[in-house]
Protein backbone atom coordinates (compact mmCIF):
# COMPACT_ATOMS: atom_id res chain seq x y z
CA UNK A 1 0.00 0.00 0.00
CA UNK A 2 2.88 2.45 0.68
CA UNK A 3 4.29 2.28 -3.39
CA UNK A 4 0.21 3.13 -4.19
CA UNK A 5 0.59 6.17 -1.64
CA UNK A 6 4.16 7.33 -3.13
CA UNK A 7 3.16 6.89 -6.60
CA UNK A 8 -0.29 9.06 -6.05
CA UNK A 9 1.89 11.45 -4.09
CA UNK A 10 4.14 11.21 -6.94
CA UNK A 11 1.56 12.16 -9.99
CA UNK A 12 -0.23 14.78 -7.84
CA UNK A 13 3.37 16.75 -7.34
CA UNK A 14 4.10 16.58 -11.05
CA UNK A 15 0.75 17.48 -11.85
CA UNK A 16 1.09 20.83 -9.86
CA UNK A 17 4.70 21.15 -11.44
CA UNK A 18 3.17 21.18 -14.91
CA UNK A 19 0.52 23.45 -14.04
CA UNK A 20 2.79 26.51 -12.22
CA UNK A 21 4.52 27.16 -15.42
CA UNK A 22 2.06 26.65 -17.68
CA UNK A 23 -1.48 28.19 -16.05
CA UNK A 24 0.00 30.84 -13.48
CA UNK A 25 3.37 31.78 -15.08
CA UNK A 26 3.06 31.55 -18.41
CA UNK A 27 -0.13 34.19 -18.91
CA UNK A 28 1.70 36.43 -16.24
CA UNK A 29 4.91 36.87 -19.16
CA UNK A 30 2.82 36.23 -22.02
CA UNK A 31 0.94 39.71 -20.79
CA UNK A 32 3.83 41.44 -21.56
CA UNK A 33 2.65 44.32 -19.02
CA UNK A 34 4.88 45.53 -16.35
CA UNK A 35 3.34 44.41 -13.70
CA UNK A 36 3.04 40.46 -15.64
CA UNK A 37 6.79 40.98 -15.94
CA UNK A 38 7.57 41.68 -12.40
CA UNK A 39 5.11 39.09 -11.19
CA UNK A 40 6.25 36.21 -13.11
CA UNK A 41 9.37 35.15 -11.58
CA UNK A 42 8.38 36.14 -8.20
CA UNK A 43 4.99 33.81 -9.25
CA UNK A 44 7.45 31.06 -9.93
CA UNK A 45 9.99 31.56 -7.11
CA UNK A 46 6.90 31.24 -4.26
CA UNK A 47 5.85 28.48 -6.45
CA UNK A 48 9.18 26.41 -6.16
CA UNK A 49 9.58 26.98 -2.63
CA UNK A 50 5.93 25.91 -2.60
CA UNK A 51 5.81 22.50 -4.64
CA UNK A 52 9.40 22.14 -2.35
CA UNK A 53 7.37 22.38 0.84
CA UNK A 54 4.87 20.03 -0.26
CA UNK A 55 7.39 17.19 -1.46
CA UNK A 56 8.62 17.39 2.01
CA UNK A 57 5.60 17.10 3.83
CA UNK A 58 4.64 13.86 1.29
CA UNK A 59 7.79 12.52 1.99
CA UNK A 60 7.85 12.24 5.63
CA UNK A 61 4.28 10.90 5.34
CA UNK A 62 5.33 8.45 3.42
CA UNK A 63 8.09 7.78 6.32
CA UNK A 64 5.90 7.66 8.47
CA UNK A 65 4.11 5.26 7.10
CA UNK A 66 6.44 2.81 6.58
CA UNK A 67 7.31 2.90 9.74
CA UNK A 68 4.34 2.12 11.36
CA UNK A 69 4.02 -0.06 14.02
CA UNK A 70 0.40 -1.21 14.11
CA UNK A 71 0.78 -4.44 11.74
CA UNK A 72 -0.63 -3.16 8.43
CA UNK A 73 1.56 -2.90 5.56
CA UNK A 74 2.05 0.89 4.79
CA UNK A 75 -1.53 2.14 6.55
Amino acid sequence: MIYAKAAAYLIGWLSLAVVLPRVIVGPLWGSATDIGLVAAPIAFAVGVMGLGKLASILIRDIARSQNSNNGDIGE
